[in-house]
């Protein structure tokens, strides 16, 4: 390869990335509780991810969890809405969240089902989202039987 190309070859691959879509971005994040409520289905629960620019733990969220097609597959059963507490800080007040990254399922009526905090790695992440799927499942089969859990 001539040596007068490879520097620009070089800063455009590394400006442009690999040519693919960033990892992260394989989740259809919603930017506000509303708009997840308004994508929703009857049955289908938010997972409302609160998370801020300066924390740490969340940039490795999105980039060893997040970014898992595992991850994203679990997902795919809820609506995905990513919150930053700096700019929404009344929902991450409603939500009574302490910390980041927190992760709350919610509702289309807004109760809470479920929450987390911290880091999950990608099979953590997964288990959580699959055993609330089962908790809610079980919730709405004993409701139609006229019963409660």
């Amino acid at each position: 390869m001539n040596q007068g190309y490879a520097l620009p070859v070089l800063v455009s691959f590394l400006l442009l990335g690999c040519g693919g879509p960033e990892p992260y971005a394989i989740i259809p994040w919603r930017g506000s509780v509303p708009l997840g409520v308004e994508a929703a289905t009857d049955d289908q629960v938010l997972f409302v991810y609160f998370q801020a620019e300066w924390c740490s733990v969340c940039r490795q969220m999105e980039q060893q969890t997040f970014s898992k097609p595992g991850v994203a597959r679990a997902l795919s059963a809820y609506v995905p809405v990513k919150i930053d507490v700096d700019e929404q800080p009344r929902t991450a007040e409603a939500y009574l969240v302490t910390g980041t990254p927190t992760y709350v399922l919610v509702d289309k009526q807004g109760h809470v089902r479920a929450r987390s905090l911290g880091f999950l790695n990608p099979s953590e992440m997964v288990q959580f989202l699959e055993e609330s799927a089962r908790l809610l499942d079980a919730e709405r089969s004993a409701n139609a039987a006229g019963k409660n859990p």
